[in-house]
């Protein structure tokens, strides 16, 4: 039969101290004498003891882990995993910077959430932070003994912990930055339904559009889900026929714009002589196409580090911050004809 693994309070006899002040060295509390730390950590090496992380929850001390919880990339989120993993990225490097660590958990549906979450709490956390469209599913976020902090949330934002950005005011942006190059004939291809933000963008662009005096008929507007194939989809219709083309088409993200300028390079059109194009979330790949994008730059690496921050704080001051968005003028964008 192995011998059992050491425990905390192996440790502490060991070192000479009671497992408390053990706790407190392994979560780097502030406090804790020097020549404390050193014995305590001897001993630690000595016995090649690894902390239990629910345990470390439960010692009364922090557990300095923070769980992010994301959308399981399958169907049409699959295909916006650059969205995810710079965020997660980001988080981890916060966290790193604060001595925390970081797990990650997926969901996909209001259930499988349920399920994250109880997973989630198992690591006894310092904090939650749900990126969308999860951080929407309030009603399963609700209640729980520690921080939940929702990435971009756009439901139910004058309750609860936020960092978020002004996804209409940034589409009202893009919008009338089109207008200012002298496009008075825009389309506006919409996000995933099921995406809150997807809302708020089409109304900026609409409210841009009115203040115009140019609001856009029926038929130059087309449903959208986020992915390349429905902004292919979406441009093949806009821009089929030549009498009756919109000059420019600003499309609710990066993957979606992709598929636009696909769709006009399919039907002999070239961007932007012929249609300008519009994108939103400054992802890497818009970047990797040419002309690259015109686009809004969302603050994800600052949305992950003031979640992040949130946590720490432990609400101390305050539990909601906003993070500004940027608007990226580039190749594929540029006056009618141009």
């Amino acid at each position: 039969m192995s011998a059992r693994p050491p425990t905390i309070k192996d440790v502490a006899l060991a070192a000479q101290v009671s497992f408390k002040t053990v706790a407190r060295v392994l979560n780097r509390e502030p406090g804790v004498r020097e020549a404390l730390r050193v014995r305590v950590q001897a001993a630690v090496d000595q016995l090649g003891y690894t902390p239990n992380i629910s345990a470390r929850g439960l010692s009364g001390a922090g557990s300095r882990m923070i769980v992010l919880i994301s959308m399981a990339p399958d169907g049409a989120f699959r295909q916006n995993f650059d969205y995810m993993a710079t965020v997660q990225a980001a988080a981890v490097r916060a966290c790193r910077a604060h001595g925390y660590n970081l797990a990650i958990e997926a969901a996909r549906d209001d259930e499988s959430l349920v399920k994250a979450i109880d997973a989630a709490l198992a690591l006894a956390p310092e904090g939650l932070l749900v990126l969308p469209p999860l951080c929407d599913h309030a009603a399963a976020l609700e209640g729980r003994d520690v921080p939940v902090v929702r990435i971009a949330p756009t439901v139910r934002t004058d309750q609860g912990w936020w960092v978020r950005m002004d996804d209409k005011a940034a589409a009202f942006a893009m919008t009338r930055h089109l207008l200012d190059l002298g496009h008075t004939d825009i389309a506006f291809i919409e996000g995933h339904p099921d995406h809150g933000a997807s809302a708020l963008r089409l109304e900026g662009f609409r409210e841009a559009m009115a203040q115009a005096g140019l609001a856009p008929a029926r038929h130059r507007l087309a449903p959208g889900n986020f992915t390349f194939a429905s902004g292919r989809a979406g441009g093949l219709r806009l821009l089929a026929r030549a009498e009756d083309r919109p000059t420019a088409i600003f499309a609710a993200n990066d993957l979606t714009a992709l598929g636009v300028i696909a769709a006009a390079a399919e039907l002999g059109l070239e961007t932007p002589r012929d249609v300008s194009v519009a994108g939103f979330d400054d992802s890497n790949a818009a970047r990797m196409v040419w002309p690259e994008l015109t686009t809004i730059r969302q603050p994800l690496e600052a949305f992950a580090e003031a979640a992040v921050a949130l946590v720490i704080a432990g609400g101390a001051g305050e539990t909601r911050r906003w993070a500004d968005f940027e608007l990226v003028a580039r190749g594929s964008a540029s006056r009618p004809g141009g």
